[in-house]
């Protein structure tokens, strides 16, 4: 059985953890994380949520709230979504994603996006759409 919450300071460790494994091309720096991660969970616009299973996190989501012209009310943003290998296709992605979106309807979100070159057949099974965009990055520091 798996629960969903939002997280809390003392699963900064275990975030972390699961952080380092997401598929990405930019590495993690710890004391950064530890900025980061203190920032985001004070910040009543972002939303971190993690899944347990045993007693252990085996998942995260992570994203944030903000407006946009296009949606003419606010909207949000899952920057990170992430379960342990070994959970997967049991329910567990689905499960975060229901809680951001829960989280988004009470701040009054027109809607949920999110960038991925992957899992299209899992967001598309959740009822996301594809659209016209594509997702850029910059790299401003390297």
């Amino acid at each position: 059985m798996c629960a969903f919450r939002e997280a809390e300071g003392a699963d900064e460790n275990a975030v972390y953890a699961l952080a380092v494994k997401f598929p990405s091309t930019d590495s993690i720096d710890r004391v950064a994380f530890h900025d980061v991660w203190k920032e985001k969970t004070a910040d009543t616009d972002c939303y971190v949520g993690v899944a347990e299973a045993q007693d252990a996190v085996v998942g995260y989501i992570s994203g944030y709230v903000h407006t946009t012209f296009h949606a003419d009310r606010p909207v949000a943003w899952v920057d990170e979504i992430f379960v342990t290998e070994e959970m997967r296709n049991i329910g567990i992605g689905r499960g975060l994603m229901a809680e951001i979106a829960r989280w988004a309807t009470k701040r009054g979100c027109r809607l949920v996006a999110l960038a991925s070159r992957e899992s299209a057949e899992f967001y598309h099974a959740l009822g996301y759409e594809e659209d016209a965009s594509r997702y850029y990055k910059r790299d401003l520091l390297g």
